[in-house]
């Protein structure tokens, strides 16, 4: 499967779109994301509403809620206007800054090609 990229996409992006390849999921769409991050919709280029949408559907994940998967969004992902955030962690010590593959994201990849897990990314 190609990987569409712009010339300016950076290293995270191109990992971000090779998770997808590899059939992960955006982290923050999982069905418990609002124990861990709000979605500030009123700050959001409604066109983009959709990429903020729970997934409903899916099991449970086989791992606990990354906040630092390179499959989250930044803080302000879609934003209105420079500045505003989209989305907002519930814990003050969490930041949305995600530049690389955490080690929960290599566990999701183990779990989902080892059999350990069932395809919940497919």
């Amino acid at each position: 499967n190609p990987v569409g990229l712009s010339e300016n996409a950076t290293l995270a992006t191109a990992i971000h779109e090779i998770g997808h390849l590899l059939r992960l999921w955006h982290e923050h769409a999982r069905h418990d994301r609002e124990n861990y991050v709000e979605f500030l919709s009123e700050n959001t280029e409604p066109n983009f509403y959709s990429q903020f949408a729970p997934i409903i559907g899916l099991p449970d994940p086989p791992v606990s809620y990354d906040i630092q998967s390179i499959m989250h969004y930044p803080d302000n992902m879609f934003a209105r206007a420079p500045g505003l955030k989209t989305l907002l962690p519930l814990h003050a010590d969490e930041i949305l800054v995600n530049e690389d593959i955490s080690a929960l994201d290599v566990e999701k990849v183990v779990k989902l090609y080892t059999g350990t897990s069932p395809a919940l990314y497919s």
